[in-house]
């Protein structure tokens, strides 16, 4: 150490300029709860996707098992309630159709069609509800006509 002339002191050696080990501390602890939020936040986002998808699947199966379903009442007015499933890799789709006459309107069937699925512990359910006419196609307008008018 070197005294001045005038009293004051100098140090040899200027100080260090950085950052102390508590600031360092604090920074990371901040970034990490910081990284862990994202993390949760990625976490949540896969997790709706994966919902979603589902949740679309079921509702493409659906709608086709309507469509086939339509087609057999064209044929078959008497049509007995159908199930079924589908697996796709991890995921079961399992399927059921309940047809029921109206007795108000007797060329009307009342279409359900409910699909569960399973994905590890996941599950979901999709519930479809339509009226088809019985033995006959819809034509333009929605107007109902027979076969044989087409």
């Amino acid at each position: 150490m070197m005294i001045l002339p005038t009293g004051l002191t100098r140090n040899r050696y200027p100080p260090l300029t950085g950052f102390t080990l508590l600031e360092v501390l604090v920074s990371i602890s901040i970034l990490a709860i910081f990284l862990v939020s994202i993390y949760q936040c990625f976490i949540i986002i896969f997790d709706v996707l994966i919902k979603t998808d589902n949740y679309n699947q079921s509702v493409l199966l659906a709608e086709e098992k309507l469509y086939l379903l339509t087609e057999v009442l064209k044929q078959d007015e008497e049509l007995a309630d159908l199930s079924g499933e589908v697996k796709e890799g991890t995921k079961v789709f399992k399927w059921e159709t309940l047809v029921a006459k109206i007795d108000s309107h007797p060329d009307l069937r009342q279409v359900e069609i409910t699909v569960n699925w399973q994905q590890g512990t996941r599950q979901g359910r999709v519930n479809l509800a339509t009226y088809l006419p019985a033995g006959r196609s819809i034509g333009v307008g929605g107007e109902a006509k027979p076969e044989d008018e087409k």
